[in-house]
């Protein structure tokens, strides 16, 4: 309680500080949660709050989560998977995976998919620490891989070559991959468990005014989404 009153109370000054608010502020973000919001974020954090210098660091998971535990982030944009008991998050967005297939495949038009619907095809695996394990834990059975990627670009650029389908939780604007292929998303109709985007922090370290701020930003733009 004495830290969600804290961090009230630095809330209210960061709101009447806005313009005045200066320092540095070190933030973090998942790899493949950096290219959907972080210019954005930034762009906005930046306007609201122009005198504050903001570095940031990419990785997965499990480097976020050293970045944060050793202080060199004060704030990580993470998927709440499996994070380290000491860290609290706030929730921000919730993605929920879809199927991802070539335009030519019967069940690109597919109002749904099930996963029973794909068990027999080859499967791109976004193959990332952590996400990996959630990937093949929604299946009933284990998928048929046929080729793993740590890249979610080059994941699409498989699946747009017709080389099998992928499993995902962020959407692209476009349909389009970098090499002029084109892919299809298609809802899955079964119980899945989506993905928290959360904003993630050391338990019990008091937050800077600049992260409050930063937090307070992340909220505001999620929450038109």
């Amino acid at each position: 309680m004495e830290f969600l009153s804290h961090a009230a109370a630095l809330a209210q000054s960061a709101r009447g500080l806005a313009g005045s608010l200066t320092g540095e502020l070190a933030v973090g973000c998942l790899t493949t949660l950096a290219p959907f919001y972080l210019s954005r974020l930034l762009r906005e954090f930046a306007e609201k709050y122009p005198g504050v210098r903001v570095s940031v660091a990419e990785g997965e998971i499990s480097a976020m989560e050293s970045a944060l535990l050793d202080g060199r982030c004060e704030v990580a944009l993470v998927y709440a998977i499996d994070l380290a008991l000491d860290l609290d998050i706030r929730t921000l967005t919730r993605a929920r995976p879809y199927a991802l297939l070539p335009p030519e495949h019967p069940l690109a038009r597919a109002e749904t998919v099930s996963l029973t619907d794909l068990a027999a095809e080859p499967m791109i695996l976004l193959d990332l620490p952590r996400s990996r394990d959630y990937f093949r834990a929604i299946y009933p059975t284990e998928p048929r891989v046929r080729f793993r990627t740590s890249s979610y670009e080059t994941a699409r650029s498989l699946v747009a070559g017709g080389h099998g389908y992928s499993i995902l939780n962020q959407r692209a604007d476009n349909d389009q991959t970098y090499d002029g292929g084109r892919v299809a998303c298609v809802p899955i109709s079964d119980d899945v468990p989506a993905l928290d985007v959360v904003l993630a922090s050391v338990r019990g370290v008091r937050p800077t005014a600049r992260a409050v701020a930063f937090a307070e930003t992340c909220q505001a733009f999620f929450s038109r989404r």
